[in-house]
C-alpha cells in the first residue's frame, strides 16, 4: 500500500510538472525558475530537492521541446549533486540518492561523468567513505546509461581509493567498496583496462600484502566480478590456483575457488586451454587433509562441469580438465558410500552428491575420458539407489534430513 501511495504521488507530481512546463508563454520560464530555485546554494542542506529535480529531468527527457533547456542547465544539476549529495555530512536516504536516476540515465555522458562527478567521488571516498559507500556511489553508477563504459573510470580513478577502503575496520565501508566495485566491473568492457585491474588485485595477493582474511575475501570477490574474457580466463585461475591451495581460512578458500571457477568455466566454454597448474590445484584440492576445503573444491568442480552443455562436454579441453579430477572425486564418493553418517559432519556428503550427479548425467558426454572406466566400475547409479541391506547415502533419511546448506541441497536434488 505504501508503495502504491508513493507511486501515485510521483505520477501526480509528474503530470502537474509536465502540464506547467508545456504551457504556452510561461512553460520554459517556469522550468528555468524551478531549476534555479531547487539547486540554489543555501546555508541549510536541501538534499530532499533531489526527488523533484529528478521528476523535472524525467519530464524533460520525454519532451523534445524541454530537453534542450535542461541540457543547458546540467551544470546546475551537477553542482547540486556534488554539494548536497556527495558532500552530505550524514547518510543520504535511498529514495533521495535514487532521485536523479532519470537525469543520470538521460543527460549524463561519459565526459560529464569524468569531468563533473568522478573527481568529487574520489575526494568523498577519502573524506567520508561511510557516507558515499552506503549505496550512494553504486546507485549513481547503476543509474547511468548502459552505453557508458566504466573501464577507464574504474582503472584510472576509483580503483585505488576503493582498495584503500577495503582495508577499513568498518564492515559497512568494506562491503560498500565491494558493491561499488562490482557495479563498476559489470559496466567495464575494455579488456585491456580490465586486465590491468585484475593485476592490481592479483599482485597484492601473490605478494602476501593482503594480510587480513577480510581483504583476501574481498579481493577474490572483486576478481569474480570482472567480466570474463580470454585473457582473464588464463590470468585469474593461474594467479589464484596456488594461493587457494595454500589458503588456511575456509571463507577465503570459498571466495578464491569461486573466482577460479567462474573464469575456468569461461575458458572451457571457449576452448581456451588451461594451464596445468590450474588443473593440478583442483586435484590437490580434492585430496586436501582439511575436509571443509575438500568440500569446497568438489563443489567448484561440480559447478564448472554442470554449467557446460552436452556439446561443450565433448570438447577436448574439457576431457583434459576432467580426467585427473574425476578419479579423486570418485575416491571421495567411495568413502561416503562406505560410511555416510560421518560424511554429514565433515562435509563430504556434498562431494558425493556432486560425484553422483556428474557421473549419471554429465560425464557420459565426455569423449576420450580416460577416467570413464573408473566411473563405470564404481556403478554410481546402482549404489546411489540401493535400499538393501540398508538405504544408500542418497536415500537414507538419517543423511538427507541433516543437509541444510543451500549448495548441498542443490546438489542433493541434482543427484
Amino acid at each position: 500500500a505504501r508503495r502504491s501511495v508513493k507511486q501515485s504521488a510521483l505520477d501526480v507530481t509528474r503530470r502537474g510538472v509536465q502540464r506547467l512546463f508545456q504551457t504556452d508563454g510561461v512553460g520554459h520560464e517556469a522550468l528555468n525558475a524551478a531549476i534555479t530555485a531547487l539547486t540554489i546554494k543555501d546555508s541549510t542542506p536541501h538534499a530532499r530537492n533531489t526527488v523533484l529535480l529528478g521528476v523535472i529531468a524525467g519530464v524533460c527527457a520525454r519532451s523534445l521541446q524541454l530537453k534542450p533547456i535542461l541540457e543547458e542547465r546540467k551544470k546546475d544539476y551537477y553542482a547540486f549533486y556534488v554539494r548536497e549529495i556527495l558532500g552530505s555530512r550524514t547518510v543520504v536516504p535511498q529514495h533521495i540518492t535514487d532521485g536523479l536516476r532519470d537525469f543520470l540515465a538521460t543527460f549524463t555522458t561519459k565526459e560529464d561523468l569524468q569531468k563533473e562527478i568522478v573527481p568529487s567521488v574520489e575526494k568523498a571516498l577519502l573524506r567520508a567513505p561511510e557516507i558515499v559507500l552506503n549505496g550512494l556511489v553504486a546507485g549513481t553508477l547503476q543509474s547511468l546509461s548502459q552505453g557508458i563504459d566504466l573501464s577507464e573510470v574504474l582503472q584510472k580513478s576509483l580503483l585505488k581509493p576503493l582498495l584503500a577502503n577495503v582495508k577499513s575496520t568498518n564492515v559497512t565501508i568494506r562491503n560498500g567498496a565491494l558493491s561499488t566495485f562490482e557495479t563498476l566491473a559489470s559496466r567495464s568492457k575494455n579488456e585491456d583496462l580490465t586486465q590491468m585491474v585484475a593485476d592490481e588485485l592479483l599482485n597484492p595477493l601473490k605478494q602476501s600484502k593482503t594480510t587480513s582474511v577480510d581483504q583476501r575475501v574481498i579481493y577474490a570477490q572483486m576478481l569474480s566480478a570482472l567480466n570474463t574474457s580470454r585473457a582473464l580466463a588464463h590470468k585469474i585461475p593461474l594467479g589464484l590456483a596456488s594461493l587457494a591451495i595454500k589458503e588456511a581460512n575456509e571463507i577465503a578458500i570459498a571466495a578464491e575457488t569461486h573466482a577460479i571457477a567462474i573464469h575456468v568455466t569461461f575458458a572451457l566454454k571457449h576452448q581456451i586451454t588451461l594451464d596445468k597448474t590450474v588443473t593440478d590445484a583442483f586435484v590437490k584440492g580434492l585430496v586436501e587433509k582439511g575436509l571443509p576445503a575438500r568440500r569446497l573444491w568438489a563443489l567448484r568442480v561440480g559447478n564448472i562441469l554442470w554449467s557446460l552443455s552436452a556439446e561443450e562436454m565433448e570438447l577436448a579441453d574439457v576431457a583434459s580438465f576432467a580426467d585427473p579430477i574425476v578419479e579423486k572425486l570418485i575416491d571421495i564418493w567411495h568413502e561416503v558410500v562406505q560410511n555416510p553418517i560421518p560424511a554429514i559432519q565433515n562435509g563430504q556428503i556434498a562431494a558425493s552428491y556432486v560425484a553422483t550427479a556428474l557421473a549419471v548425467s554429465k560425464l557420459t558426454n565426455v569423449k576420450e575420458l580416460k577416467a570413464a572406466s573408473i566411473v563405470r566400475k564404481a556403478s554410481v547409479a546402482k549404489h546411489a539407489l540401493a535400499i538393501d541391506p540398508k538405504p544408500s547415502f542418497l536415500l537414507n533419511s538419517r543423511v538427507y534430513t541433516k543437509v541444510t546448506s543451500e549448495e548441498d541441497l542443490t546438489w542433493l536434488l541434482r543427484a
